[in-house]
């Protein structure tokens, strides 16, 4: 056996003794080699060794006794990342005899012990070389330095190849497409990648790191969103980013003037006082023409400087083609991949990875900031526009929360982020765990075995034992989409619009049940929900026509024929009043801005004339006449197209109040008289019940497979039953409904 001895203390006994051990090719058979320094301060001292960070190897030197004459040693993978200029080598060599090897062997995930995740060590190399790295297993609460990656999974097919020493692992094009654009050429880099480190195909192992996520994105020292970003990407980026340090120059500029002209002001008095000018007024303009040199300066070198076209604007305009990209950009599937909330809103440094371009998180948010503030005050209709960047807004403003230490609900969570997708439906349950106020609820554990049924069944039972029953049934109810669930239990895989019961944006609010609070219960081992209540009607007549653009001019045209034809219950508005009051829920103004500057009754009749103006279009081309009337001429249409343009922008406040929470109901009279608008769903013989806790009414059907029981059709306006009144009507008596 070697022996080493210290120099400086031959005649000393040691106990302990600092031993660097440097390993060297160390997946190669024949070019492995072990250094070890004896005292490695001494190198330390005389720089001829670096520290790049806070690192501890572990590792082990074992004998292979697999028959070869020739000793053999083997270091365990470290636990923790380390880098040195050295580590490029291994490009080289590092895979070339395992490559050979191990290149058909199908990689295996090794178990992993209790409390450790994985990390992918990916080693350098060319654009378009062959992925290469090793996978190790490290203690998650002291993983060391690594790097995070956001992406979008894409399609399930795994058509690409990564190659580790323990067999190559098949990926996806999308995650190939990711790791090639951040592989360095020629330093390696820690990574833990969703895919690769954890294990898939073990449901048990899913369900493990789920738990530990949070915390993985948040000890991460970057993570990168890798967008793969379509035709004009790069552009709006540009834009964006000119946007963002435009306004960053002009704020530093604004502050100078100011602050020139405070000087220039005292340096007015003291001339006015009789005190000679000691040049500082000289000194402020030479000051503030130097400050826009230096904010020149801060300008970033890549980024081009703001075209001409908007260079006195803030944005540029809202016509100009490069919105349309802009619109592209937010629209890439990344920003409505569920697992994406999680990872960014715990992350606390994001990068964006888009075609040429890295870009911090806050820069983008702080251009969004403006151009969204900038939008909100023109007149131009860009809604289409805003939707585009919506998802983004609510994954900043989820990252706001999360900064201030203040988390929310699952529910809330699940209802905030309604439009994500995710190739499981189950995984808009488990991806937001992590960030709920009440994620660490026992029976919110993920499941990747049950029936999806029994899944969700076991989260709403958990929401009603909160309390949040209620809350449940605003957002539950009947669809078109899935019949899967319970009628009580919303379908969150599903995008809605806002509640009913929530309408103080509009103006207004409701207390259907008065100030009784709810009482609702499960039934054990049943997927039934007891709720008490009171059956106040029953729906008479519905109109055939939805309250949907394309069916605006039946629908309205029906609403009036129903009021004028029912016999309805004494109210305190006119039947007239009652035509463009009903169909927005009474709401006093639309939640969203609109144009226009009519109060709603106005709009309301500016949309009927618009309506109107549009069958008279449709005839012209059809060459009919219009109730009798003879076809315009040429210069009369002119006028009426330039009267319907002016209907229709008065029109967008009642418009902007149709849409949203009421868009695709429909007009209802009840046996009692009242008027109301209602979901969809709803058919003549369906309950008007109002629950007790509920702030508005709901509408039952009586089941057609268990006696006694309903199903839940969803939330309703019923005129002048909105506050309490129905509880006071003939014949009213309290009753439980089961619903299923």
């Amino acid at each position: 056996m070697q022996q080493f001895r210290i120099p400086d203390n031959a005649n000393e006994s040691n106990s302990d003794v600092a031993i660097l051990i440097r390993v060297s090719d160390v997946y190669s058979e024949d070019l492995l080699s072990i250094d070890l320094f004896v005292d490695p301060w001494r190198l330390f001292n005389s720089n001829n060794l670096t520290f790049e960070g806070t690192w501890i190897a572990r590792g082990s030197i074992q004998e292979n006794t697999s028959g070869s004459a020739k000793k053999r040693r083997k270091l365990d993978a470290p636990s923790v990342s380390w880098a040195t200029p050295a580590i490029s080598r291994i490009h080289e060599n590092a895979l070339s005899a395992a490559s050979g090897r191990r290149r058909k062997e199908t990689f295996t995930h090794r178990a992993l012990d209790s409390g450790n995740i994985r990390l992918l060590y990916l080693l350098p190399g060319e654009t378009g070389n062959q992925l290469q790295g090793v996978i190790i297993h490290v203690p998650y609460k002291s993983p060391g330095a690594y790097q995070a990656l956001s992406y979008v999974w894409g399609t399930d097919q795994r058509s690409k190849e990564f190659v580790t020493p323990d067999g190559t692992l098949q990926i996806t094009f999308s995650l190939n497409k990711a790791l090639q654009g951040l592989r360095h050429r020629e330093k390696p880099i820690m990574l833990w990648v969703d895919a690769i480190c954890i294990n898939q195909k073990d449901n048990i192992e899913k369900a493990q790191q789920i738990r530990l996520l949070p915390k993985i994105f948040q000890n991460a020292a970057a993570t990168y969103a890798f967008l793969e970003g379509g035709k004009g990407s790069n552009d709006a980026i540009r834009m964006l980013m000119q946007v963002r340090f435009k306004a960053a120059c002009d704020e530093k500029l604004k502050l100078e003037r100011e602050r020139a002209d405070e000087e220039a002001e005292e340096n007015l008095e003291i001339q006015s006082a009789g005190e000679p000018d000691s040049g500082e007024s000289t000194k402020s303009r030479k000051r503030t023409s130097s400050n826009r040199r230096i904010c020149s300066e801060d300008w970033p070198e890549d980024l081009p400087r703001v075209p001409a076209s908007w260079k006195h604007r803030s944005i540029p305009d809202l016509d100009a083609a490069i919105w349309s990209s802009v619109g592209a950009l937010f629209r890439l599937p990344w920003f409505r991949r569920v697992w994406i909330i999680q990872e960014i809103v715990g992350a606390p440094h994001v990068k964006i990875v888009c075609g040429k371009w890295i870009i911090d998180w806050n820069d983008l948010h702080l251009a969004m900031e403006i151009i969204n503030r900038e939008v909100q005050v023109s007149d131009d209709d860009s809604s289409h526009l805003k939707s585009s960047w919506e998802p983004f807004l609510a994954l900043a403003a989820q990252r706001e929360w999360e900064a201030r230490h203040y988390r929310w609900t699952l529910m809330m969570l699940l209802e905030n982020f309604r439009y994500v997708e995710s190739t499981l439906s189950r995984d808009r349950l488990f991806a937001l765990l992590g960030l709920a106020s009440d994620g660490n609820e026992a029976d919110f554990e993920p499941d990747y075995d049950s029936p999806l049924e029994d899944v969700v069944l076991k989260f709403a039972r958990v929401f009603v034992r909160q309390g949040r029953g209620m809350q449940m049934l605003y957002r539950a109810g009947l669809s078109h989409q899935s019949d899967r669930f319970p009628s009580w239990i919303p379908d969150w895989t599903v995008k809605r619009a806002s509640s009913l019961h929530d309408s103080s944006e509009g103006g207004i609010s409701f207390a259907a049940s008065g100030p009784q609070q709810g009482k609702i219960k499960c039934i054990p081992t049943m997927d039934e929900l007891l709720v008490e209540g009171y059956e106040v009607d029953e729906i008479e007549s519905i109109s055939e026509a939805a309250n949907a653009e394309e069916q605006w001019e039946k629908y309205f045209n029906e609403v009036d024929t129903m009021i004028d034809s029912a016999l309805l219950a004494p109210v305190r508005h006119l039947p007239e009043d009652l035509k463009w009051k009903v169909p927005i829920a009474g709401v006093l103004w639309p939640k969203g801005a609109a144009s226009g500057g009519l109060d709603l009754k106005s709009s309301y009749t500016a949309l009927r004339n618009y309506l109107y103006s549009k069958q008279k279009g449709k005839a012209k081309e059809n060459g009919n006449s219009v109730n009798g009337c003879p076809l315009p001429t040429e210069y009369a249409m002119f006028i009426e197209h330039m009267a319907a343009g002016s209907y229709e922008k008065q029109a967008a406040s009642y418009i902007a109040a149709l849409q949203g929470t009421l868009h695709g109901w429909r007009f209802v009279v009840t046996k009692n008289g009242y008027v109301g608008v209602v979901p969809n769903m709803t058919k003549v013989g369906d309950v008007v019940a109002i629950l007790k806790g509920g702030r508005v009414p709901f509408v039952l059907k009586r089941s057609e497979k268990r006696d006694g029981a309903f199903r839940l059709v969803g939330e309703c306006y019923v005129h002048c039953l909105m506050n309490g009144e129905g509880l006071s009507l003939p014949g009213i008596e309290e009753r439980e409904f089961l619903l299923h």
